[in-house]
């Protein structure tokens, strides 16, 4: 029965909402949880879902995550500033921050350019702007 019951534990969302508590930059968020949101960022985090990593914003899966202003903003779904204002729980916002490294190095090796002069756009090797 333990041994179920230890197995039906999600280690690693676990480890993300401990290392919440004990981060005190974590301690405060600019907007509230969106429980939905949350999830479904967390979900995509997990499966690899990053497709591209820019100065300020992230596509992941299908959306634009904002990942600046870490861990106070980070996860908002269209920056922090949309309309919706859907952002993600503490753990998330410290999972995602700790996935973006191997991200950016993934999307280095799939031939996407960092910025120049300043920009904020990436551009893959064909001359195409993608954020």
């Amino acid at each position: 029965m333990l041994h179920k019951l230890l197995m039906q534990v999600n280690w690693l969302r676990l480890k993300y909402k401990l290392l919440a508590v004990i981060h005190p930059g974590a301690w405060l968020r600019n907007h509230r949880t969106n429980l939905a949101w949350d999830q479904e960022l967390w979900d995509l985090l997990v499966r690899g879902e990053i497709e591209y990593v820019g100065s300020h914003y992230a596509i992941i899966g299908k959306h634009r995550v904002w990942i600046e202003n870490h861990p106070y903003a980070s996860g908002c779904l269209d920056g922090p500033t949309s309309i919706q204002e859907l952002s993600c729980g503490r753990a998330t916002a410290l999972f995602l921050h700790s996935q973006l490294p191997a991200a950016r190095i993934m999307q280095r090796l799939k031939g996407l350019e960092p910025p120049r002069w300043g920009s904020t756009m990436y551009t893959s090797k064909d001359g195409q702007h993608i954020i």
